[in-house]
């Protein structure tokens, strides 16, 4: 009886850890988006596109363009960042900013190699 609770006991805690380290897989897609919109405002555009944007991001642009276009978030105020809606490997999380009267925008994400990344997946 003893083996038996000491059996199940073993199977309960690497079960959990299993669990545990599957569902930690990083952060989630809302502090995905703080931390690429942190680097934009801060202009650490390398970081940002080398490791927040997703690969089909990066086709057909350049980290020229990107600086370009992203730029413009480095002079406005707070980001408001919605709760992401999930579904499988991709996501989308809506955006605005504060105090700007600007509407709210989806932002795409995708997962790539297990870690959320700005923009659509291929």
């Amino acid at each position: 009886m003893q083996k038996v609770l000491i059996g199940l006991l073993v199977v309960v805690v690497i079960g959990g850890a299993v669990w545990f380290l599957s569902s930690s897989s990083g952060p989630g897609p809302e502090q995905v988006v703080e931390e690429f919109f942190a680097l934009v405002k801060a202009g650490d555009f390398q970081t940002a596109w080398d490791d927040y944007l997703s690969d089909a991001g990066k086709v057909g642009s350049s980290l020229e363009e990107f600086k370009t276009v992203f730029g413009v978030f480095g002079l406005l105020g707070d980001l408001i960042v919605g709760d992401a809606v999930i579904n499988g490997d991709v996501a989308t999380v809506n955006i605005s900013v504060a105090g700007s009267g600007l509407e709210t925008f989806p932002l795409p994400l995708v997962k790539e190699g297990g870690k959320w990344k700005v923009g659509k997946g291929a």
